[in-house]
């Protein structure tokens, strides 16, 4: 047996020596093995934590360049976007305009135009446009301006708005922007399936929502990242893949290869920019942030100067489905906001449409039927707002003839003595 205390590396050479040869004597004894196999070990681990960590390093780099050089393209194209307008049937004689905005998913509002146009114009009649808004964050001043320029070119008189779904939300803020800028009367504002805040939503809606916004707040530059639209996306269509109505339900019915024929469509559609992607998530962010009540006050106030409009609710109803907007719900906090402050709202049923398929036969039979029905209410209302107005200018007008009048009728002035001290003064 031997100390074991002098088993270290300079123990098993001679002092003094350049011979790296070990001496094996009783002063000098031979290595342990075992020894040396727990350094070696012990010099391989220490080697490998840089490796893993430079390892890492490296593909954390690569990430986070990828993630910001998509970014700043996003940025790029955000801003070369310009909104613009599409005529879908230009009538000449025409005198007054019907813009549509899409919602959620859109780059445009043609197929919603060319869908439900006809059954506005059988209430509202004048031109079909469409406004097409690219892929950029929601807009409603760019909106507006568009639309007043549109007016102008063709005198127009009177423009209405149709707003589908998160679109509507934009709507209302663009009709604000077209009140304070212009003299253009704003005949009526339609709203289909729009939330009017958050809590609108249906609650797996809702808490996704939530809980998007609070995540995305930690990630920078979150609004503008394709790969955050493409998980935004894909959490949207979870009922394709994970029907349920709860968590533990939803995992019990998930569905693998459904799961990722979306997931391939999703990933392709954002990154061949064949859907909006900044869009996409803006409008959503914009609904968490947005308030209706102040933006229907300030169109009160902006339109105290011309012919109030009328707000429509287009509900879904029964037997049609909607799984992302409690219309009733919606449609009432509208309408209490809107009546608070004299704008009139009238909500209409559309029985038989679906949120997302408004396109079909039957929705846009649905539509059709609901508006033919409740054309006479609406039209009344226009027409009650026509004679309010004009009873208000009528009054302004007497009351500027009654000052007048009062003014003409006045003794005039009595003459100031004349200041022969100044005269005099003047004289010398």
């Amino acid at each position: 047996m031997y100390d074991r205390v002098r088993h270290t590396p300079e123990a098993a050479f001679p002092p003094n020596s350049d011979d790296v040869t070990p001496v094996f004597n009783d002063e000098y004894p031979a290595l342990d093995i075992k020894w040396l196999k727990k350094q070696e070990r012990r010099f391989t681990r220490r080697r490998r934590f840089p490796l893993k960590f430079g390892a890492a390093a490296i593909i954390t780099s690569s990430l986070l360049h990828a993630y910001l050089s998509d970014v700043y393209e996003n940025e790029q194209r955000e801003q070369s976007v310009q909104v613009s307008l599409k005529s879908i049937n230009d009538n000449p004689e025409s005198t007054s305009s019907n813009a549509f905005i899409a919602g959620f998913n859109s780059l445009d509002a043609n197929f919603l135009t060319r869908k439900l146009g006809p059954a506005v114009m059988q209430v509202s009649r004048g031109d079909l446009d469409s406004v097409n808004v690219g892929d950029a964050p929601p807009n409603p001043k760019a909106i507006a301006e568009k639309i007043i320029e549109h007016a102008k070119e063709n005198n127009l008189d009177e423009v209405s708005l149709f707003g589908y779904s998160l679109g509507g939300i934009e709507t209302i803020k663009a009709a604000v922007q077209i009140a304070e800028n212009s003299g253009i009367r704003i005949k009526a504002i339609y709203l289909a399936s729009t939330p009017h805040d958050i809590e609108s939503l249906y609650p797996d809606r809702r808490n996704l929502l939530s809980g998007l916004t609070t995540a995305l707040s930690w990630v920078p530059y979150s609004e503008h990242s394709t790969y955050v639209q493409f998980l935004l996306t894909l959490g949207f269509n979870i009922d394709d893949f994970m029907p349920g109505s709860d968590l533990a339900d939803r995992i019990t019915h998930f569905d693998g290869q459904t799961f990722w024929s979306d997931a391939q469509y999703q990933w392709d559609t954002a990154w061949e920019h064949k859907s909006p992607s900044v869009a996409t998530l803006e409008y959503q962010i914009d609904l968490a942030r947005t308030d209706v009540r102040s933006d229907i006050k300030q169109l009160a106030e902006a339109t105290q100067n011309n012919v109030t409009p009328t707000i429509v609710y287009l509900r879904i109803a029964r037997p049609g489905l909607d799984y992302v907007v409690e219309n009733d719900k919606a449609s009432s906090q509208y309408c209490d906001d809107a009546r608070e402050v004299h704008i009139p709202c009238i909500i209409v049923s559309v029985r038989g449409s679906s949120h997302d398929e408004y396109y079909t036969t039957q929705s846009v039979n649905a539509y059709n039927d609901a508006l033919r029905v409740n054309k006479n209410e609406i039209v009344q209302s226009f027409k009650r707002q026509e004679d309010i107005f004009a009873s208000k200018q009528a009054n302004i007008a007497l009351s500027h003839l009654l000052a007048d009048a009062q003014t003409s009728t006045q003794p005039p002035a009595t003459p100031q003595p004349f200041d022969d001290t100044i005269q005099a003064s003047g004289q010398r």
